[in-house]
């Protein structure tokens, strides 16, 4: 997973690109964590239990471990009950926007450097 973290030159708050296919969690950083340390330290907890899957609703998104994947949704994405809805031809492209998967070592790389990234 490739990724950048930045400041806005204009009002200074933390901004994360991640590259395709999983440019969605560089949306979920930016919008939904920001500069939130607690929420990051409370998902590097659930990380830390390899068994343990979990799911964590955010205001926009909703991110989950599911065995040995970390999936992402944006809420116009699932359904109450599930994660991401099935990808129809017509939402394929607001499906690859708005979801994406990584595997738990590499979302705690992730995480982990936004922690610092922040913190600086």
């Amino acid at each position: 997973m490739d990724y950048e973290f930045f400041f806005d030159p204009i009002d200074g708050r933390p901004i994360a690109k991640v590259s395709e296919p999983q440019s969605a969690f560089g949306t979920w950083l930016t919008e939904e964590i920001g500069n939130n340390s607690k929420q990051i330290d409370a998902i590097l907890q659930q990380l830390s239990d390899p068994i343990a899957d979990w799911r964590e609703h955010g205001r926009e998104w909703t991110v989950e471990r599911d065995g040995d994947a970390i999936l992402l949704a944006h809420h116009s994405m699932t359904t109450a009950d599930e994660m991401p809805l099935s990808g129809e031809d017509d939402i394929r492209d607001d499906y690859q926007s708005l979801s994406a998967e990584a595997g738990p070592e590499d979302f705690e790389k992730l995480i982990t450097a936004w922690f610092h990234h922040i913190s600086s």
